[in-house]
């Protein structure tokens, strides 16, 4: 299970360092075969911009060839026969014409496409982090890797070596290291060295390296030109739809024709380019990887792909809340590696261990260019090495002062990375290294109107968290309600913890009834399917049936451990805005908050309503991405699309309503809720998960609203 790593001081044995490293890995030599392999890889990855290129001339001549030799043919057809014979002639020429310059633009302007902003990056002075370095020389030298010129920090969640000027770099060895910051809080000193190891590994390939570097740059850019858009194709759409003579629109129509044919031209390039790259692309990672396995061994190795797997979930988790606290209070994280620390803390331990297991499912694809954990992991342990460096401490304290460049490192990110116009104002302390569940709140430091803090975290577990409007009451005794306030306050700081864990038991019963429902609509169907993959022991519709109920009576179990939680909860909303109706307080307070107070304990049960139709529609979804993997031409998937387009459908409506309802708290997502046509599953399906996710954060963002009215209202009134 994922943990801040722990040890006794870096500092103590700062001077000892180097001799942790006990040698130099030995390196094995690459195969005739397999240069020549990589060799022909590259030589092919060329020739496929040199197909479009010839595909851009085949265009061009074309549509040359038709403007000289076709206008005469043309309009001579029929002889003179009135005017409006003679301009369906001209149209019947421009059409090609005008669609045929456009497309040769189009398809011209790929080869000259700038490449988009990089993520910025801090870069480090040598003289301020002296033990950093060192451990860099050491894995260098342990490796038989050149040492970076440069050391740049960023807040991703992986490290690089790469060339520093690109292809004038190609040639020597200008090696610029970038960490992730993120990756240096999560791993250990063992671990750590690892990851350098492998990102070092690949400047020891020499030829290969630079082939590769090759290959890789050709299917990067293959990817940005098929699928970034710029402000030409916004006008050739804004063109398209503000025509408004029917024969603009067919002239512009066929041009869009031609461009969307020219971009799956180039998809199928990059495709095919991928396939032939893909394995031997996936060949230097194993080898890379060998590097990792015989600097830090093989064990280390294996934690080393977990780990990483946890922290992305984590950092999944940090980026979510972190948008929604930015869209409602403006406010981030001063420290994004701690905060992302601190989430991999609060993962559960059941869904850690879901997590990890499932790992070697995945296997290598024809297309990947990276080979799955799985593949990786099973090279790891046969190769069962013990490995030249074995001491293990947090990898953070490497650096003099973690903290200091984490901070500025964190803002770059927000400004520059992410184009968020925070200001160190807007930042909230984070904890140094990660705290565990019971000793801070998400987000909360100055932060204390979240929704995590003022409902336990319990707001999408538990149903009926607020009272009815026509609850609210005048109160007969101020002072006396201000102190039970204040009791449930430090009550409610309490019971924090368990709260927070029975909610966690509640999601991870609903992963297992997901799970049970998909295998219970396979075997229905008479699907075979491996029931390991569905947490069941046998495939049958009895041990399918028990997983479910059971997966059901422990979310019941958790809602009703958690009843009086609820009913107190209630009470203190109550309490709270009943403020806004007794006449010695409500004079304190604006009246606008009565008037939301309305607005929101009023739509309490249609957001309640929308987490169940969203739970719905998750489950459902289980089932069909299941019949899909196993049986993608079954009759039962097919009925099923049809049922659960129509819940979407009704669904997506019930939440159009409540964010029109709500517009300032529904979430800033690019793309209508609109379901995509009937019987397209993969557009279907990515359709769903958008909309649950935009349910989630409309309805955190929701219950942020409350709570943050309901603790301003408690604080105006207390504070006059």
């Amino acid at each position: 299970m994922i943990s801040n790593p722990t040890g006794s001081g870096i500092r103590e044995i700062e001077s000892d360092i180097p001799a942790h490293f006990q040698g130099r890995i030995r390196r094995s030599g690459s195969s005739f075969f397999y240069k020549c392999g990589l060799g022909v890889v590259a030589a092919t990855m060329v020739i496929l911009p040199l197909i479009y290129v010839g595909f851009i001339a085949l265009a061009g001549w074309a549509t040359y060839f038709h403007a000289v030799h076709n206008f005469h043919p043309i309009m001579n057809f029929g002889g003179t026969g009135g005017i409006r014979l003679s301009i369906a002639k001209f149209a019947f020429y421009i059409t090609p014409l005008f669609a045929g310059v456009v497309l040769v633009l189009f398809m011209i302007k790929p080869l000259f496409a700038k490449r988009g902003p990089k993520p910025q990056s801090y870069s480090l002075n040598p003289e301020s982090e002296p033990l950093l370095y060192s451990f860099i020389a050491k894995v260098c030298e342990a490796v038989g890797a050149p040492f970076p010129v440069r050391v740049d920090l960023n807040c991703q969640l992986n490290a690089s070596a790469h060339f520093r000027r690109g292809f004038f770099s190609f040639l020597g060895n200008d090696l610029v290291l970038t960490i992730g910051l993120p990756l240096v809080a999560g791993l250990n000193t063992r671990e750590f060295a690892g990851v350098l190891a492998h990102e070092f590994g690949h400047f020891t390939q020499g030829f290969g390296m630079r082939l590769t570097y090759v290959i890789r740059s050709i299917n990067f850019w293959f990817a940005r030109v098929v699928y970034e858009r710029d402000s030409w194709d916004v006008t050739l759409e804004e063109f398209a739809q503000d025509a408004e003579d029917w024969r603009i629109a067919i002239v512009v129509g066929v041009a869009r024709l031609g461009v969307w044919t020219s971009r799956r031209i180039l998809e199928l390039l990059m495709l095919g380019g991928h396939v032939i790259s893909g394995f031997m692309l996936r060949q230097m990672e194993y080898d890379a990887d060998l590097c990792e396995i015989r600097l830090a061994g093989s064990d280390a190795f294996e934690s080393t792909v977990r780990r990483f797997a946890l922290l992305g979930k984590a950092s999944e988790a940090s980026y979510k809340e972190m948008r929604v606290s930015w869209n409602l209070n403006r406010r981030l994280p001063d420290n994004f590696p701690a905060f992302m620390l601190q989430k991999a803390s609060e993962l559960p331990s059941e869904l850690q261990q879901k997590l990890l297991d499932s790992i070697g499912l995945k296997k290598s694809g024809l297309m990947d260019t990276h080979p799955s954990d799985a593949d990786r992991i099973r090279r790891a342990r046969l190769a069962n090495e013990p490995g030249i460096f074995l001491l293990e401490l947090p990898a953070r304290d490497l650096f003099q002062n973690f903290q200091a460049p984490a901070r500025f490192v964190t803002l770059f990110h927000y400004t520059d990375d992410l184009g968020l116009p925070v200001t160190e104002g807007g930042l909230n302390p984070t904890p140094a290294g990660g705290v565990a569940p019971d000793e801070s709140d998400t987000l909360h430091g100055s932060l204390a109107a979240s929704a995590e803090h003022y409902f336990l975290g319990s707001f999408d577990t538990l149903p009926n968290l607020l009272p009815a409007f026509s609850e609210l009451a005048p109160l007969p005794d101020l002072n006396s309600t201000l102190e039970a306030l204040r009791n449930f306050d430090s009550q409610f700081d309490a019971i924090r913890g368990s709260v927070r864990e029975a909610c966690n038991e509640f999601d991870l019963a609903e992963l297992r009834r997901r799970s049970a429902e998909a295998a219970y609509a396979l075997i229905e169907a008479k699907i075979q399917f491996e029931p390991e993959a569905f947490d069941l022991s046998t495939a049958t519709l009895e041990a399918a049936s028990n997983s479910r109920a059971e997966s059901l009576a422990a979310q019941q179990g958790v809602h009703s451990r958690l009843r009086e939680v609820a009913e107190a909860l209630r009470t203190r909303l109550r309490l709270v805005f009943s403020l806004l109706v007794t006449p010695v307080s409500a004079q304190r307070v604006s009246s606008m908050f009565l008037v939301k107070a309305r607005e929101m304990l009023t739509a309490g049960p249609s957001v309640d309503g929308l987490l169940a139709s969203c739970r719905e529609i998750e489950r459902e979804q289980a089932i069909l991405e299941a019949l899909n993997a196993v049986s993608p031409k079954s009759e039962t998937l097919e009925e099923r699309i049809g049922i659960f387009e129509s819940k979407l459908n009704a669904c997506t409506m019930a939440f159009a309503k409540l964010t029109s309802q709500f517009a300032a708290l529904a979430p800033r997502t690019e793309g209508s809720l609109q379901v995509p046509i009937r019987g397209d599953l993969s557009q279907i399906l990515k359709k769903a998960q958008q909309t649950a996710e935009r349910i989630h954060k409309f309805r955190h963002a929701f219950f942020n609203a409350v709570a943050t009215a309901a603790q301003r209202i408690q604080a105006d009134v207390e504070m006059s």
